[in-house]
């Protein structure tokens, strides 16, 4: 029964999409997990300005989501040509970086919050982001409920 459960919840295709934010959720725990990991190790120990460290956290936390999120019980690709899916999904992350950056910018200069608060606050933002523009781009409109 249990492991019926976890089945239904991480392995068996769904396309509602309230199952896909929850699948979703794990796999964006884990990649901001890594990537609020990287920001503190290069901003703490490497030295380096927290706006920086967040662009070279960006980018390696957000190969790793990729490839966490092409499998095809998530949203699925629109297409088979996998260069063009990685451009989206890039580009995607391109905005998501965009929003991370503002969101870090405003909160630890303006509002003189800790770095790594404002990074969680920028989480929530880029999270939502990154999800409905996902799944709008790659799920086909008969399979989104």
């Amino acid at each position: 029964m249990f492991f019926d459960l976890l089945h239904r919840l991480f392995i068996k295709p769904s396309s509602h999409w309230l199952m896909q934010m929850f699948r979703y959720a794990w796999i964006s725990l884990f990649t901001y997990l890594l990537d609020a990991g990287i920001l503190f190790v290069f901003t703490e120990f490497v030295g380096l300005h927290y706006l920086v460290s967040t662009v070279i956290a960006a980018m390696i936390s957000g190969t790793v989501n990729y490839f966490l999120c092409i499998t095809p019980n998530m949203f699925g690709a629109t297409s088979n040509n996998k260069y063009i899916e990685f451009l989206i999904f890039t580009l995607i992350g391109v905005g998501s970086l965009g929003i991370n950056l503002t969101v870090m910018w405003l909160f630890t200069d303006f509002l003189h919050l800790y770095y790594m608060i404002s990074k969680v606050i920028s989480i929530v933002a880029v999270f939502l982001w990154t999800f409905f523009m996902r799944r709008y781009l790659f799920l086909k409109d008969e399979k989104r409920k």
